[in-house]
């Protein structure tokens, strides 16, 4: 139950941003350097957001 939170909150954090439709267009991507500048981008804007992940949600289950 409580891994289940935890992966229920990351997957909703990734879909809000977006990161799942990112990540098939760079699969996509046939543009070999295009490819390597956009996922250095994606990997540090992943990174970024989650550091920044909202954790109320699970304090809240705790409680």
């Amino acid at each position: 139950m409580f891994y289940e939170a935890y992966l229920s909150l990351l997957l909703a954090h990734l879909e809000k941003y977006q990161f799942f439709d990112a990540y098939l267009f760079l699969a996509n991507n046939h543009d070999e350097i295009m490819r390597n500048y956009l996922s250095k981008l994606w990997i540090d804007s992943l990174k970024a957001s989650l550091e920044a992940i909202d954790m109320t949600t699970m304090n809240l289950d705790v409680i």
